[in-house]
This record gives structure tokens, sequence and C-alpha cells, in this order.
């Protein structure tokens, strides 16, 4: 194997000067005995990889330099450490590399093995890494902080965006009667993903249009923290918040107050209990191979899928960052690393 590789990188943040990102060649990743090399395939496409190389973590955690794009892959195992078991070279795998380690957009990527999972088999290789960190992030939020059981009501903000589209999907496969909330040009693929009523937050809503109360809310939109507020005055005494915007939490906090907390190498304001009667959770993507090889069944048993509005070669990986700041994005963007693995 070539020592070498190719990857798209930033040199330094980049302060969302996207002409700083770039095709570079750099040393294969050396893997420790718990990692695993895999050669990738794809990845996506997610606001979090445009904050990271933007700098905006750079106070929580460690980024190593240069960055390597890409915090989703999907690939072939190549090499694995001494230590590993849970998968064997040659093996379809993809993966949540996570945000300190990154590298979906290189040729290669390293990853922990406990973060790697058997490929769902049912679509292309490259197209698996839209279903790792969208679909965790949805996973863990409605059946680990959300607690969602069937029957139950839940309120989905940004219904058709990258995580929205699997919480669509994952909430209905579980029995629960979803509320999405979206821009009006997106309505339609919220219905397609199996949304029972849908709210156009541009001239609704939901707790003036939705019936009774609900169980949970969700947001891993740009909704301001006003339009949460308001869908809080449905939310069932005990029910529960999860938001992923860290902004419009954050807003929260200081109108109700809080305590100081670490999540993740992430710190935010986060109150034991902001009031008695409701949970209000800020949410941080934990790596779970269990649960991507759930999801990875699911897709199989044809119960969801990425809701893949693009793909792309990563040699026009920048022209979906800059469509990003621009609020252009919608479900996953498909980026093609090999299509020939």
């Amino acid at each position: 194997m070539n020592k070498s590789m190719k990857a798209y990188l930033v040199e330094e943040f980049d302060n969302n000067d996207t002409s700083k990102m770039q095709i570079a060649t750099i040393d294969v990743p050396t893997i420790q005995e718990d990692e695993v090399l895999i050669q990738i395939a794809g990845t996506s496409f997610n606001p979090a990889d445009r904050q990271v190389a933007a700098g905006e973590y750079k106070d929580f955690f460690s980024v190593p330099m240069p960055y390597v794009i890409g915090m989703d892959g999907s690939g072939v195992v190549v090499e694995i450490g001494n230590k590993v078991t849970n998968v064997q070279v040659n093996d379809r795998v993809f993966s949540y590399l996570g945000y300190a380690y990154g590298g979906g957009a290189g040729e290669f990527a390293v990853t922990k093995a406990s973060n790697v999972a058997q490929a769902p088999k049912n679509i292309p290789l490259s197209d698996a890494a839209t279903a790792t960190g969208a679909a965790l992030t949805a996973w863990e939020t409605l059946f680990e902080n959300g607690k969602l059981e069937p029957g139950q009501k839940v309120i989905v903000n940004g219904a058709s965006g990258g995580v929205g589209s699997f919480v669509v999907q994952l909430a209905k496969w579980k029995g629960a009667y979803v509320i999405g909330v979206d821009a009006p040009e997106h309505l339609d693929a919220v219905k397609m993903l199996g949304a029972d009523q849908v709210v156009n937050y541009k001239v609704e809503k939901a707790e003036e249009v939705v019936e009774g109360e609900v169980d949970l809310i969700i947001n891993f939109s740009n909704a301001p923290n006003s339009q949460i507020q308001g869908q809080m005055s449905i939310l069932k005494k005990g029910g529960i918040v999860v938001n992923g915007n860290a902004a419009s939490a954050q807003d929260m906090f200081q109108k109700t107050g809080g305590n100081q907390a670490f999540a993740d190498g992430v710190v935010f304001d986060e109150p034991e209990d902001t009031k008695d009667d409701f949970e209000y959770i800020v949410f941080a993507v934990h790596p779970d191979s269990s649960a991507l090889t759930r999801i990875a069944e699911l897709i199989d048993e044809g119960m969801i899928k990425p809701y893949i509005t693009k793909r792309i070669d990563v040699s026009q990986l920048h022209e979906v960052h800059n469509s990003y700041l621009k609020g252009q994005n919608v479900g996953k963007v498909a980026v093609i690393v090999n299509d020939q693995i």
C-alpha cells in the first residue's frame, strides 16, 4: 500500500473562507492497537464539518492540523490493530469517525474499532456514509435521550434535514405520531419521509395547529429559541426537549439559569432541571457500533433509507460547504471518494 494519499483538508482554521479548503497529498495515517484503517469509498456533509474547519470548536477540543474534513466514512477495512476483534480486513464497514478524527474526505481514514459496524448491503457502499453520524444522532436522540415509546407524539424541527429526515423515519418505525416542521418548499419531502402532519413554520406555529399535547420536541435546525419555546407550551408534563442547536440552547439556558456542564469535549450551560415538569437536553452524539448495526439492519429491511438529495465527487466538496453557508442544503449530500471499492 502507498504511504501517501490525497485528502481534502484545511491546513489551519479557515473562519468560513472555503477557498482555504484544498486537496493535498499527506501521509496515510497509522493505527494504534485498538484502531482500524479504512480505505474510504464515501463520506457525507455534516454542518459540524464546516464548523470544525472554521474553528468554531477550537476552544473546546483539540483538532489535529492539517484537518482532513469528514466525520462520516464508509469503505473497506485494510488494516486492524492487534487488539481489534469486531472487524476483519476486507470487511465493508461504515463509521461515525467523530470530531477529533475526521478523515472521511481522504483516501484512507483511521478510527477506533468500536466506532465501526458492518455497512448496509442494499445501498452502494459510498452512500452508506450518509447513514452514520446523522442516523446515529437521530437514534440516540429518540431512543436514549427522548425515550420515545409507540403512540407518543413528537415534533421534529428541520424535518427534511440530514438528521431530521432520519428522526422522522425512525420515529414512524417506532410507532410515534410525527409532526414535521419545515419550510414550505420541503413539506412534500417531509410527507414522503412519513410525517403524519406537517407545519410550514413561515406561516404557522406548531403550538397553534397541533391538536393536544406532545411528548417530545426535537430540533436539529437553525430554528430560533423562540420557536422551540413556543412549542414547549404544548409539551406534556414530564416531556422532553432535545436540542442539537447549541446557539438556541444557550439562549434558553441564559433565560432559565443553569449549571456549567461538560459534554463530549464541548462546554454547554446545561441545567440539571430547568423546570420541574420537563427535561431539556443539549445533544452530543456518541459513537455506538451496536446502534449503527441496527441502523444498517433497518436500511436492509427497507424500514428507513438515507434521504440523499445530491451526490458529488470529493473534488467538489467546497461547493457543498458554500451552499451550507448560504442555507441551501437539505437532506444528505453523499460525497464519493472512491466508487471502485
